[in-house]
This record gives C-alpha cells, sequence and structure tokens, in this order.
C-alpha cells in the first residue's frame, strides 16, 4: 500500500458502518478524512474523533445519491484548498 501519511480521503458514508469503519482506517494511516453523510451529526462526531487521533478532519453534509448535492457540497475541493495536502484519495462506499 502506497504511503498514506499526510494525504487528504473523502470518506462518503461515514457517519455509520462500513463509511465509519473506512474513515478510522484512513486516519489510522496518517490520512487526514473528510467525511461526508447525510448524517450531519454522525459526520461531526467521526471527525470530531478522528481529530481525537492527531489528522485533520472536516464533515460536511451530502447525499450523494444527489448529483447537485454533490456539486453544492464541492467538498473534495473545499478540503484540498484547507488543507495543501495534495491529491485527495476519494471512496465511496455508499454507491451502488
Amino acid at each position: 500500500m502506497h504511503d498514506l501519511n499526510d494525504r487528504v480521503a473523502v470518506v462518503t458514508g461515514a457517519a455509520s458502518g462500513i463509511g465509519r469503519g473506512i474513515a478510522r482506517a484512513f486516519a489510522a494511516k496518517g490520512c487526514h478524512v473528510a467525511v461526508a453523510d447525510v448524517d450531519v451529526a454522525g459526520a461531526e462526531e467521526i471527525a470530531r474523533e478522528l481529530e481525537g487521533r492527531g489528522v485533520r478532519s472536516l464533515a460536511v453534509q451530502c447525499d450523494v445519491t444527489e448529483l447537485a448535492a454533490v456539486e453544492r457540497a464541492s467538498f473534495a475541493t473545499s478540503v484540498e484548498a484547507e488543507t495543501d495536502s495534495g491529491p485527495v484519495v476519494r471512496t465511496e462506499p455508499s454507491l451502488g
């Protein structure tokens, strides 16, 4: 696996389940993590947890099943600009 330390991952569906587990796994590898979910309270909760692990995290409310919501959130661009950590590693476990 590539070195993920100080990279940025965007994880959708991160408020619970597999998405939350993926967010934790990225943080364990040293990734800063942007967490997106329709459940903003859950996204904020996992973002706080990840920050407690020493990585930066950003919670974004977004329903990835709606293209307009994804375009409005533009969270990958926001995260890249905010963290200046290079290209974003993206996962979308809630699709399908």
